[in-house]
């Protein structure tokens, strides 16, 4: 009797299953490479030199259908809060700005050293808030309302109509 494998120890937000496929068997290097090829918006050169595989196998191993399922799981988006929405993004843009968060540096001696973030960062996260609401809008766009009279006067046609007959 052969003993079922369970390869999602690594990732236990997976689902065990996708689309009717057991995603329980598939490896964990293949998650990790399946993951990484979804992150590298399906860059298969990038990805067979970050895990050091021909980019055959990385097309090979895309192509098997458990794979398949696990990359539209992946594509589907809405994994369980794995993925943070746009409130949650700008709450941490609003707390990196307002510096309330706090970053591990680890020194070159092995000692954990917590520092504030720093002011660079700070600015960006305003520059991304501002961004987000519109502040640095260049174009302005304006409505103003124009009345244009066209006066067409009658009575200069009949000149025009002898100025033709005379030059024919």
């Amino acid at each position: 009797m052969t003993k079922k494998v369970d390869h999602t120890e690594k990732f236990p937000s997976d689902p065990p299953e996708w689309n009717g496929v057991d995603l329980r068997k598939l490896k964990e290097r293949h998650r990790s490479i399946l993951r990484e090829l979804v992150a590298s918006e399906f860059n298969y050169e990038e990805v067979a030199n970050k895990f050091e595989f021909h980019v055959g196998s990385i097309y090979r191993i895309a192509s098997y259908e458990k794979s398949r399922a696990y990359l539209s799981w992946l594509a589907k988006g809405d994994r369980d809060g794995q993925i943070a929405s746009a409130q949650e993004v700008l709450e941490r843009l609003t707390s990196i700005a307002r510096e309330d968060t706090y970053d591990v540096h680890i020194t070159p001696k092995g000692q954990k050293v917590v520092k504030k973030v720093d002011n660079r960062d700070s600015l960006k996260a305003l520059e991304l808030l501002g961004k987000s609401h519109a502040l640095f809008v260049d174009k302005i766009q304006q409505s103003q309302e124009t009345t244009i009279v066209v006066d067409i006067d009658m009575s200069d046609d009949t000149e025009f109509d002898q100025d033709q007959e005379t030059e024919e």
